[in-house]
């Protein structure tokens, strides 16, 4: 697993990465897969909505993130400001990134 985990080369990986790259592929595509989905997400619903723990849960995980965002030093608003500044760079990063662009991500950053 470390000789994996320490190669970007490896044979493993690069199936793993083939693997992960189709699936996503039918998660955004397959009619199957939607269903799969829609099913998962309405039992999951159906089993929250029978226990009160898990409204008071939301109830408490709700409140906390109010408040971490209301304070002066949010966490949330620190870790999403940074993720939304690292995805901006990736994609003007890209090869698909297109200085004459008028669209898509980075079309709006133009000079």
């Amino acid at each position: 697993m470390h000789e994996v985990a320490n190669s970007p080369q490896h044979e493993v990986r690069a199936r793993f990465n083939e693997a992960i790259a189709e699936f996503v592929i039918n998660l955004k595509t397959s009619p199957e897969f939607r269903q799969r989905g829609e099913t998962l997400k309405r039992d999951l619903l159906a089993h929250l909505s029978q226990d009160e723990r898990y409204y008071q849960l939301w109830l408490e995980m709700r409140d906390r993130i109010l408040n971490d965002l209301a304070s002066e030093r949010s966490i949330l608003r620190e870790h999403l400001s940074g993720a939304l500044m690292a995805g901006g760079m990736h994609c003007c990063a890209t090869r698909y990134y297109n200085k004459n662009s008028t669209h898509g991500c980075c079309g709006q950053l133009k000079d």
